[in-house]
């Protein structure tokens, strides 16, 4: 599958959103999120998380921007509330969760898959971390998720919004597996506590901001992000960062092999 379906993501400002929302009822506002899900739902996009959405087939620009229109046309006041719109290029999903909750860790079990950037999405059980880290504190559970933004911030990801990661170079998903499964060694508790873990192929971002505020056309969309020379040593940072994570994996399976060994030998 080439990188030919599109991810869509928003962020609204909610001060203006209870301002310019028509109906005035006190609550009446909270329901534009499930407007836009239907709406996007019923034009080929499937909701992720949040305020993300996804198409399910193929999907040109035109084709996606059409949506946007059709959006803008059903609730014109969106264009005074949302801050931030992007059009994101997409290739496969692959899911992690099943393998994460039998196994405690993943292996690349994906024989075609090709180098290309890969956004990492997961939820997490809140019960799931306030049992893991109840031992620290009552609210120590809240840490989690800069715990694992620091760890993957670290690896070279880039924190996009929620719980979503993307990888800043071309990642293999060997790379990906070997990202995923040092974390875990770091923080144990992830595989319990995960609701939904998946590793999307990504390519280019584009705005789609200045459309929705001003209607316009889009003819050839410019990417947010192109390769440049911070790309270029961030690579280097994630190869040497891969090299030293491949040694501390190799080093704790040596020393698990030589405790069964003098396990069994004490027998």
């Amino acid at each position: 599958m080439e990188l030919d379906r599109k991810e869509f993501h928003f962020d609204l400002d909610i001060k203006l959103l209870k301002d310019v929302y028509p109906s005035k009822h006190e609550n009446a506002w909270k329901s534009t999120w499930s407007d836009i899900k239907n709406l996007m739902m019923r034009n080929g996009f499937d909701h992720q998380q949040y305020s993300g959405y996804e198409s399910i087939g193929r999907m040109s620009y035109q084709n996606a921007y059409f949506v946007i229109d059709t959006l803008i046309s059903e609730y014109p006041w969106l264009t005074d509330c949302v801050k931030a719109a992007t059009f994101t290029e997409i290739g496969q999903r692959y899911n992690l969760t099943e393998e994460l909750k039998t196994k405690g860790s993943v292996s690349n079990d994906v024989p075609f898959s090709r180098d290309t950037r890969k956004e990492i999405h997961f939820d997490l059980s809140i019960e799931a971390l306030k049992r893991s880290y109840s031992p620290l504190s009552a609210h120590a559970w809240r840490k989690a998720w800069s715990d694992i933004r620091l760890f993957l911030e670290s690896q070279g990801f880039i924190h996009t919004q929620y719980s979503g990661y993307e990888s800043s170079v071309n990642l293999s998903m060997d790379s990906i597996c070997l990202t995923l499964n040092s974390l875990i060694s770091e923080l144990p508790w992830f595989p319990e506590a995960v609701k939904i873990a998946t590793v999307t192929e990504i390519g280019d971002r584009h705005d789609a901001l200045a459309y929705i505020k001003e209607q316009h056309p889009v003819v050839a969309p410019t990417p947010i992000m192109t390769p440049n020379r911070t790309q270029q040593v961030s690579c280097l940072r994630v190869e040497a960062n891969m090299a030293r994570m491949a040694s501390k994996v190799l080093e704790r399976n040596q020393l698990t092999c030589s405790m069964h060994a003098t396990d069994r030998e004490s027998r």
